[in-house]
């Protein structure tokens, strides 16, 4: 039996959108639950460790499937977070059954070297579950044209 955890990666240079992308693909799966591991939510309330905090965050996933685990900043968090939370992290990843319809969605803005190996690994050693953003080439840019009756834009060529 294969086991199949459903994992994407959205990485690439900095200014490649991100930021925006990743709200719009949460908008677009409007109707599951979405936790987010964002540093505020996970930080924010001092009664409680960062530890118990992914806990908490994993048992509503798996109360509300289908779910998302969504980490919008991947770098900064990996950075922000202690040791001990990354390797409770791991866990509740490595815990979660191939079964449980449960997406976990990182978006990493920079180049993906920048991300811990440990880190990287979340995602498995193969790249069938990351997604590069990349510049756009001066090719593709200039087979864009934007019709004049609609923009004032003119045509690229």
């Amino acid at each position: 039996m294969r086991t199949y955890r459903p994992r994407i990666l959205i990485h690439g240079p900095e200014g490649m959108g991100q930021a925006w992308l990743g709200p719009a693909i949460l908008h677009h799966l409007e109707g599951f639950h979405v936790q987010s591991l964002d540093l505020g939510t996970l930080m924010g309330d001092s009664a409680r460790t960062v530890e118990a905090g992914l806990v908490q965050l994993f048992v509503e996933a798996k109360r509300h499937q289908p779910s998302i685990i969504f980490i919008p900043s991947l770098i900064q968090w990996a950075a922000a977070i202690s040791d001990t939370a990354r390797s409770t992290l791991k866990a509740l990843l490595d815990g979660v059954p191939a079964s449980d319809p449960i997406l976990i969605l990182a978006l990493v803005e920079g180049e993906l070297r920048d991300l811990p190996r440990d880190v990287r690994g979340w995602f498995g050693l193969g790249k069938e579950n990351r997604l590069t953003l990349e510049n756009p080439s001066t090719v593709c840019l200039c087979s864009l044209s934007f019709h004049p009756r609609h923009t004032r834009h003119p045509t690229i060529r």
